[in-house]
Formats: structure tokens, sequence, C-alpha cells
């Protein structure tokens, strides 16, 4: 499986929303996917 993820927002905004997505492209790599991530 192919999966690109997109950020879009500033690491350190009081949120974890980076920090989830880096979390869930680790998780993919695991599970043998193709991850690309792009940063805006």
């Amino acid at each position: 499986m192919k999966v690109l993820i997109i950020f879009n927002r500033e690491p350190y905004d009081n949120t974890d929303v980076t920090w989830n997505g880096l979390r869930l492209a680790k998780t993919l790599v695991k599970n043998e996917a193709e991850v690309r991530i792009f940063l805006m």
C-alpha cells in the first residue's frame, strides 16, 4: 500500500496533530506500507 501524508500545520502549535501524523506514519511503515511525507 502507498500512503501520502501531508502536513500543513506548524509543528509546535499546541496541538498533537503533527505528532500523531508521525506516529501514524511509523505504524504504517511497520506494517510494510510505502509512506511519503510532504511538508508545507
